[in-house]
C-alpha cells in the first residue's frame, strides 16, 4: 500500500522519536501503521512540537498512543467527572434523613462476618515477624528447634497459633 507524503512524514517522526531513546525496542511495522493512522490528521507542525517536547521531557518512548495523542492535542488525559443530575443532592439528603444510607465503613476485620483481606492478614504476619526478630515474642524453648525446612512441626504450629491469636485480638 502506498503511503501519502503526510503519512511518510508522520512515520519518520515516530521512528525518529523511538530512535532518540537508544535503550528502547524499535516500534514494529504494525504498531507504526496504527500510530500513523491515528496521527495523520494532525498538522505536521503540532506533531514535530509534540515529538520534541516528548524527547526533551520524557525518559522513554511513549508506550501508550492515547498519551501521545493527548500530548499532540495539548490536552491532559484525565478522567472528567459528569455533573450530578438535577435533584440528585436533594434526593440524597432526603434518603439519608430517612436512615436509608450506608453508615461509615468499618475497618477491615472489624466486622466478624466480613472476611479479612489478604493485605490485612499480611500486615499481621509482618508485625509478628518483626516482633520475633526484635525478640518481643519468643517461641518456647521446649519446642524450639530452628529447623526452617520442617513442616507441621511444633514450632510452625506455635507460629500459626500466635498469628490466629493476633487476628482475634485485632478483630476486637
Amino acid at each position: 500500500m502506498m503511503k501519502t507524503r503526510k503519512e511518510a512524514e508522520v512515520s519518520k517522526l515516530i521512528v525518529g522519536m523511538y530512535t532518540a531513546f537508544p535503550r528502547s525496542q524499535m516500534i514494529s511495522e504494525a504498531a507504526l501503521g496504527i500510530w500513523v493512522f491515528s496521527l495523520k490528521d494532525y498538522p505536521i507542525k503540532s506533531l514535530r512540537a509534540a515529538v520534541s517536547r516528548w524527547i526533551n521531557t520524557k525518559d522513554w518512548p511513549p508506550d501508550n498512543l492515547n498519551k501521545f495523542v493527548s500530548a499532540v492535542a495539548g490536552t491532559s488525559f484525565t478522567k472528567r467527572e459528569e455533573p450530578d443530575p438535577p435533584g440528585y443532592k436533594e434526593f440524597i439528603r432526603e434518603y439519608r434523613a430517612e436512615g436509608m444510607g450506608r453508615g461509615p465503613r468499618p475497618e477491615h476485620g472489624a466486622n466478624e462476618n466480613e472476611p479479612p483481606t489478604v493485605k490485612w492478614k499480611a500486615g499481621i504476619h509482618w508485625r509478628l515477624i518483626r516482633d520475633i526478630v526484635d525478640r518481643k515474642v519468643v517461641c518456647p524453648a521446649a519446642i524450639k528447634k530452628g529447623d526452617v525446612y520442617a513442616t507441621d512441626d511444633p514450632e510452625e504450629r506455635w507460629y500459626w497459633a500466635e498469628f490466629e491469636k493476633r487476628v482475634r485480638e485485632a478483630r476486637r
